[in-house]
């Protein structure tokens, strides 16, 4: 089984603790699930997300050995780069939606209702926080690719 399948089955693992964490928490009142039940799935999560971590590790690393012998295509190289930051911008774009609508679902999940100026205020700081993280990250992406840029165009003028 190569890299790429077993990362896909941790993914599938990871989602499936998540799908069981955001059930037993909110509704586990509801269902009758014991505390000691609630943190197994939180716990398990941690397993496959380090093996998630560590797979696209090894995933790049074969890349670079992969790429270090070719030569490669400036404008594939470039657009590969546009499509992971528009799909990084809709992902961040889809979150911060989903926060705020936070009036919506946080009652349901929270359990009692403390209004919605309450409800629509957590969820404008949890799109803040996102956008922080976001915006962080987008900042490191651009770096590197204005640093890969750089070296690739030293490595032309020699």
């Amino acid at each position: 089984m190569n890299i790429q399948k077993k990362r896909q089955i941790a993914q599938i693992a990871i989602i499936v603790c998540m799908l069981l964490i955001v059930l037993f928490i909110p509704f586990s009142k509801m269902l009758n699930i014991p505390d000691s039940l609630q943190w197994v799935p939180l716990i398990l999560v941690w397993l496959p997300l380090y093996l998630v971590f560590r797979y696209n590790k090894k995933m790049k690393e074969e890349k670079a050995i992969d790429t270090g012998s070719k030569n490669l295509d400036i404008n594939a190289v470039n657009a590969t780069r546009r499509k992971v930051r528009k799909n990084f911008l809709l992902i961040w774009a889809l979150v911060v939606l989903f926060s705020l609508a936070s009036p919506l679902w946080l009652p349901f999940t929270m359990g009692e209702n403390r209004g919605i100026l309450f409800n629509f205020m957590i969820g404008l700081f949890t799109a803040i926080l996102i956008s922080v993280v976001f915006g962080i990250r987008l900042r490191k992406m651009n770096k590197q690719s204005e640093e890969m840029q750089k070296d690739r165009t030293s490595s032309l003028q020699n």
